[in-house]
């Protein structure tokens, strides 16, 4: 069945190329010929037992292309792969789109693709060499590598859509990959229409201003029409428009005919309160001041908000919890500490879920916090104290309070504190911090305290 396959494919590339070749002399279209070689992937499956397997073959193959629209190939591919000793092989039409114009983007085209194939395989011993008729979808690109000479690079995934013979109902086959490789050697590229001919002129224009020097006035210097070739100054400045930047507008030279305007912001000088000093129109000529705190925004460190001149326009640094250690260096910003804590309060807490002593998000982030304040003092040491509700004996909350003590110290101690600078402590439920009474009590009791010292 193969053989057969490619013998046709070949006659119908044979009739394509000579009916190309036949109307070639009165428009040249482009034509390549290519060399494949890559691998394919062909899933199988074994209805009987569910299980998937991929068989990978080294394939073979040439491609014959021929542009049918600009940007636009039809092309024929025969492929063959082995996989000593099954082999598969492939043939089929499909379309190529280059993604860019090939006239002006010569080194390097990408390219997508769809095409239909008759593909044929041996590859297990149920499927008896059966042929699937396939479509596929891909795309690559190709590289100028001389001349004519291109590589090419390009992936297809298909998957069958109808199969032809004997089918064994035990197996089916399903999607595949082909992954390519070649060289292209391309010819018959469009023509490039003749130059237009160049007419002599019919009269002479020294100047080149347009008006031919019979009838210009001023033959040796660029002039308009409405002054017989001679140029304008249309202001009176003694600048002509030619060179005059506003013509309308009388000026001086040294701004090019327009007015004065010594700090050189664009707005002249009769019109500028901060004539020395350049500045916005927004502000009549003197510089921005955005957030209006009395500083210009060339000299504003923060120009979009009001600040202080000690700071160079920024505002003053906040403080949200008023402990008076600026956010920027509060590890705690919105709970109030101590100076010497860097914001943090000397009596850290985390909570824990009921009849549990596991560590959550925010009790690892109340930790985190300690550890980065025991990382930048050295000294400071720790008391951890545990508790619980009193929804249990208190033998079985000692236990538990001792647990939720030790989760704590571990992290601690993962994270680089060392275990003599921790002194511990667990008391069940007899130090509540508020009545057992109600669920949200008890959610207060089951506690770990961190109290931070010197």
């Amino acid at each position: 069945m193969k053989k057969y396959l490619v013998i046709a494919l070949m006659l119908c590339l044979w009739n394509v190329a000579a009916a190309q070749d036949s109307t070639q002399t009165k428009s040249p279209k482009r034509q390549s010929f290519a060399l494949l070689f890559g691998t394919s992937n062909m899933w199988y499956q074994n209805y009987m037992t569910r299980r998937d397997y991929l068989q990978n073959y080294t394939d073979f193959g040439i491609q014959y292309a021929i542009e049918v629209k600009p940007n636009v190939d039809l092309y024929a591919t025969l492929l063959y792969g082995v996989k000593n000793p099954k082999d598969v092989a492939s043939a089929g039409l499909g379309l190529r789109y280059y993604l860019l114009d090939r006239e002006t983007h010569k080194k390097f085209r990408p390219f997508a693709n769809f095409s239909g194939e008759v593909v044929a395989d041996n590859s297990t011993r149920s499927t008896y060499s059966d042929v699937d008729l396939t479509g596929s979808i891909g795309a690559g690109f190709d590289f100028k590598i001389a001349g004519s000479l291109y590589g090419r690079a390009m992936a297809n995934i298909g998957f069958p859509f109808f199969q032809i013979g004997k089918v064994d109902f035990t197996d089916g086959r399903g999607t595949y990959a082909h992954y390519t490789g070649g060289l292209v050697y391309e010819w018959g590229n469009k023509l490039v229409p003749a130059p237009a001919k160049i007419t002599e002129p019919v009269a002479i224009d020294t100047d080149g201003d347009g008006i031919v020097d019979k009838e210009d006035k001023c033959p040796t210097v660029k002039g308009v029409q409405s002054n017989n070739g001679c140029p304008l100054d249309s202001d009176g400045d003694g600048i002509i428009d030619a060179e005059d930047k506003c013509p309308a507008v009388a000026g001086v030279r040294a701004n090019a005919g327009c007015p004065a305007d010594a700090d050189g912001d664009g707005i002249i000088d009769a019109e500028d309160r901060c004539p020395t000093l350049a500045g916005v129109r927004e502000n009549a000529g003197c510089p921005a001041d955005a957030d209006g705190d009395g500083i210009y925004d060339s000299e504003d460190a923060c120009p979009s908000v009001a600040g202080i001149a000690s700071l160079k326009g920024c505002p003053a640094p906040k403080d949200a919890d008023g402990d008076g250690v600026i956010d920027a260096d509060d590890l705690m910003p919105n709970v109030a500490g101590l100076a010497a804590l860097q914001g943090v309060p000397e009596n850290l807490v985390i909570y824990f879920n009921t009849d549990r002593f596991s560590l959550t998000a925010e009790s690892i982030s109340t930790l985190d916090i300690a550890l980065t304040l025991l990382k930048a003092q050295p000294s400071l040491k720790l008391k951890v104290t545990g508790h619980t509700d009193s929804r249990q004996t208190v033998q079985y909350n000692v236990e538990l309070s001792k647990n939720r003590v030790l989760e704590s110290r571990n992290y601690l101690m993962k994270n680089g504190v060392k275990k003599k600078r921790m002194k511990l402590a667990w008391f069940s439920e007899l130090v509540p911090a508020a009545p057992n009474t109600t669920v949200d009590g008890m959610k207060l009791n089951r506690r770990v305290e961190v109290q931070i010292v010197k």
